[in-house]
Order: structure tokens, then C-alpha cells, then sequence
């Protein structure tokens, strides 16, 4: 807003000079014939000057309605999270030579539970059983991205495979077993970072850090804010 009352200003302070040189030569009489430069035109009061101001104003209010603009959608912003992460049995009797008719996988859903459309988003999850403890933090590495912007209260259903160990192991503990912890099945982690931009281009992220819990069968976040967070 400085600029334009500044740039005001200066258009005014033209305009004052303008017309004092229009008036120069009624007060000389030794000149007969005033030939104003061409310049004069834009600022002369009070056409030139007025028509600056007009424009001034304009883009003063063109200005002030884009800060505005973002500001809105800063406040209305998307907000992705994960959740319903699932272990989904697949074939529990395989045949040899033949892929599982029900494949085994993870299931788990990205939804956007903010006032605003996400968009780019890029992602990548896995889950795995892991005998050692988990890196301080989880790198980000974005193996897929979603073809079409999540718009508020918008979900998309996604999957990942199960490892061939880890499904031979399930198979052998079944789902008793599994609900006992039995051959490390306590130790079961979904983690992953995801990545999308909100209506003013802002990138923010996504990471996810969940342990499986046997007794109540769901993933709980890890309490490591370097590992669960979101921006």
C-alpha cells in the first residue's frame, strides 16, 4: 500500500509542476508561443493526474484482494492424514506354482480431513516386521503420487503387498497367534512420509509411524514426534 500513496504523491507533486509551467509563459511576455513537452499531457490537472489516481486506487484494490485471497486459503488449508491401516489375510492354503487367489496386503487410507483441496500429493509407505529398533527418523521417499487433487472430506483407499516372509509366518500363526504376538508378530510397523501442496503452492508433509497392536488389532502412532508428524 506505501508504493501507491507514494507513487500518489509523486503524480501530485508532477501535477503541481505542470501547471506552474502552463502558467510561465502567460507571466513572460517575451514568449508568445508555449510548446508544453508531450509528458505534460499524463499529469496535467486534472485529467492526467485523475486518471492516475484512478489507476492507482485500482491496483491498490487488486493488491489487497490477492493478500487477502491467500490468506483465506492459508486458513482454509488441506490437512491429509492416514488412517484405517489394516492387515488384510489373504490365501491361507497356497498352491504351489500358482499366485494367492486373495492376495495378502496392508491396507490403509490417505484422506484429507482439512478445508482445502490437496494437491501433487506424493507418498510412500511400507510395513514390515522388524526384530531391531526403528531409525531416529524416517526418510522421505515418495514412490507414487495420486492422479487427481483430495478435496475436503475426500479419501483414497490404497494398498501394499506383504512379504513373502511375513505371510509365511501369518500363515503359520493364524490369526490366534497373531492376536498372542507369536513369532515376533508384536513388532509388525507401518511407517512412510507423504508429501502435497495447498491452494497457495505451500508444500507441507506427512510423516507416519504406527506399531501394530495385537490385542486391539489397530496401528497406534509411535510417540516420537520426529517419526509422527504433520505440518
Amino acid at each position: 500500500m506505501k508504493k501507491y500513496i507514494a507513487s500518489f504523491a509523486l503524480i501530485f507533486a508532477l501535477a503541481v509542476y505542470v501547471s506552474v509551467q502552463d502558467k510561465h509563459p502567460v507571466q513572460d511576455s517575451a514568449h508568445t508561443e508555449w510548446n508544453a513537452p508531450h509528458w505534460y499531457g499524463f499529469v496535467r490537472w486534472p485529467d492526467g493526474a485523475a486518471t492516475w489516481a484512478v489507476l492507482l486506487t485500482l491496483l491498490a484494490i487488486a493488491e489487497q484482494t490477492a493478500i487477502a485471497n491467500k490468506t483465506l486459503v492459508a486458513t482454509l488449508r488441506p490437512h491429509l492424514i492416514v488412517r484405517k491401516i489394516a492387515i488384510c489375510r489373504g490365501t491361507e492354503i497356497p498352491t504351489a506354482g500358482k499366485q494367492d487367489a486373495h492376495p495378502w496386503k496392508f491396507e490403509y487410507e490417505i484422506a484429507n480431513i482439512g478445508q482445502g483441496a490437496a494437491s501433487k500429493i506424493q507418498y510412500g509407505f511400507s510395513a514390515h516386521r522388524l526384530d531391531e529398533p526403528l531409525p531416529p527418523k524416517i526418510g522421505q521417499r515418495y514412490s507414487d503420487t495420486l492422479s487427481s487433487p483430495l478435496q475436503p472430506g475426500e479419501s483414497k483407499e490404497l494398498s501394499i503387498p506383504i512379504d513373502e516372509q511375513l505371510v509365511s509366518i501369518l500363515r503359520l500363526v493364524g490369526s490366534d497367534g497373531l492376536r498372542n504376538g507369536y513369532q515376533n508378530t508384536d513388532k509388525i510397523w507401518f511407517f512412510g512420509t507423504a508429501c502435497y501442496s495447498d491452494g497457495n503452492g505451500i508444500k507441507r508433509n506427512l510423516s507416519v509411524c504406527r506399531r501394530y497392536d495385537n490385542k486391539t488389532e489397530f496401528f497406534t502412532p509411535d510417540n516420537n514426534s520426529d517419526r509422527e508428524y504433520s505440518d
